[in-house]
């Protein structure tokens, strides 16, 4: 990946990298996306890099939608990532989903969805850490649960936590092939709203963070130096997020066998 993206900067000069000249870069892709029916945007409040990678990002992103019976307004109020020498590597992450759900999905999907919930994020983590055996730990908890007189779930809290410990790791599996050392995470869940805060520590010497290896910086990098395979990567992720969200604002999601 790195070669190619070597290759096809042939011919154009490196602009500077900064929080910016990143936001023009967005902004110029996300501009067929700006109408009375949808919105989206992102915005770099900081942005530190040292010669090899991104130590320090803060940006906040939004996605509106306007269906034909429904809204969808999807805010990732804070991302933070920390990775510098003077601290622990870091990710934190604060985001929002208004939407009504009843519309989008039915009522029974709703409560199928709030039932299995706490499952699904601890058979998620389990699947993500189960390569590194008896080192791995995870658990999920239903901190809170409401239901109406009819039993329809209307509001739901979920915790979730998991953790690496390196020193019993498998005899196949070293520090460097470990990324994330532990991480928490809040679910709020409402029939309108559902919000997610998670923090991630991330481990320093994961060989992905190596200076051979491409990262945020050059990913970064390519789009501002406007090199057409990287903006076609964050068009076709753009086209698909709008579209999905469409799809959930207008109700093409919904079984309308059931409530």
């Amino acid at each position: 990946m790195a070669a190619l993206l070597l290759i096809s900067a042939i011919g154009f000069a490196s602009q500077n990298l900064t929080a910016t000249s990143i936001d023009k870069a967005f902004q110029q892709l996300f501009a067929p996306y700006q109408s009375k029916t949808s919105k989206v945007g992102l915005n770099f409040s900081n942005l530190t890099t040292d010669q090899i990678r991104v130590t320090a990002t803060d940006l906040n992103a939004w996605l509106w939608v306007k269906g034909s019976n429904n809204v969808f307004d999807f805010k990732v109020n804070r991302l933070k990532y920390t990775n510098d020498s003077a601290s622990v590597p870091r990710l934190d992450l604060s985001a929002s989903l208004d939407l009504d759900l009843v519309k989008a999905l039915g009522r029974d999907a709703i409560n199928e969805y709030a039932a299995d919930l706490d499952k699904v994020a601890l058979d998620f983590a389990k699947d993500m850490t189960s390569e590194y055996g008896k080192a791995a730990t995870a658990k999920a908890e239903v901190v809170h649960k409401k239901v109406d007189v009819d039993g329809n779930v209307t509001e739901l809290e979920l915790s979730f936590e998991a953790n690496v410990d390196v020193a019993k790791l498998p005899a196949d599996k070293t520090l460097a092939d470990v990324l994330v050392l532990g991480g928490k995470a809040k679910i709020l869940f409402s029939e309108y709203k559902t919000s997610l805060d998670f923090e991630v520590e991330l481990n320093r010497k994961y060989k992905g963070f190596e200076k051979e290896n491409q990262g945020l910086k050059d990913d970064l990098q390519a789009l501002v130096d406007n090199q057409p395979q990287t903006q076609k990567q964050v068009k076709d992720v753009t086209e698909f997020l709008v579209s999905f969200a469409q799809g959930l604002a207008s109700g093409q999601f919904r079984d309308n066998g059931k409530n």
